[in-house]
């Protein structure tokens, strides 16, 4: 699917507890957004942004608490250049999630979401041109 400048295209729901697999296929721009939605109104979200060869994941206000510093979690993502193909492997598990990139990278990131759920998905398009994006997300069964 691609995924043009400036757009934003709902992936689907998940519950909590989920594991989602994206392919990108970058064109002349390395840059792409992964929204996570937390609550019905979109204001509970995690941003993912894929810009200069790195990943920001971003908890935004309403997912922290007091005594944890609303910042931009990056690591390096040298692999994601113009023209080459990226997996993300984000595993969601209520307050944590887990991003593994296809070169064996990982994030860690804790969140405090009070929305119960569905979560929505959302593709950002941030490059200049198309990025192509093959998503897979599935809610998993807690024991």
């Amino acid at each position: 699917m691609p995924v043009t400048p400036g757009e934003a295209v709902e992936l689907g729901r998940v519950d909590g507890v989920a594991d989602l697999r994206v392919r990108l296929g970058f064109g002349r721009e390395a840059a792409w957004g992964l929204r996570i939605a937390t609550s019905a109104d979109g204001a509970e979200c995690l941003d993912m942004e894929i810009r200069n060869g790195r990943l920001t994941v971003d908890r935004g206000p309403r997912l922290t608490r007091p005594a944890v510093p609303r910042r931009g979690v990056r690591m390096p993502l040298p692999e994601a250049e113009p023209g080459r193909t990226i997996e993300l492997r984000v595993l969601l598990d209520r307050s944590i999630t887990e991003v593994f990139t296809d070169s064996g990278e990982t994030l860690t990131l804790r969140f405090y979401p009070t929305g119960g759920g569905p979560w929505t998905l959302l593709s950002r398009g941030l490059a200049a041109g198309d990025v192509h994006l093959d998503p897979e997300a599935y809610t998993l069964r807690t024991p």
